[in-house]
């Protein structure tokens, strides 16, 4: 298994950072390449399909397999081996660390996320996205 582990300290309560998160419309902000991100049903619970859409005309989907707010949430590719799950602990009031990890339960990790993608979420977030 290929894994990949980020972390970004973000200030900003919790609940705001994972609903941010969360919340597909936000994620064009902080995701380079992605056009438009949307999730069905919304709002969101096990079992909610995510569709983007990218730049380079490409599509893709994830169903959230886990969610317990506001906590963690763990995704999966549709047809795919790789998922994502996004963890929220809080440091102090109004702090709040995420960490960030993907892998691939068989093969290569494909274009995994840099620092700088969650350098980005961390100054949309503190900035009022």
């Amino acid at each position: 298994m290929e894994k990949n582990i980020l972390s970004v300290v973000i200030n900003r309560p919790v609940q705001e950072v994972f609903g941010f998160a969360l919340n597909p419309i936000n994620s064009p902000k902080w995701i380079d390449g992605m056009l438009e991100e949307t999730a069905t049903p919304w709002p969101a619970e096990k079992g909610t399909f995510y569709h983007e859409k990218w730049v380079d005309g490409s599509e893709s989907g994830y169903e959230l397999i886990e969610l317990t707010s506001p906590t963690t949430f763990t995704m999966k590719k549709s047809g795919d081996t790789y998922h994502v799950r996004y963890e929220f602990e809080v440091v102090e009031d109004s702090v709040t660390q995420m960490t960030y990890s993907e892998w691939v339960e068989s093969g290569v990790l494909e274009d995994p996320f840099t620092q700088s993608a969650l350098d980005k979420l961390k100054v949309v977030i503190e900035n009022g996205n």
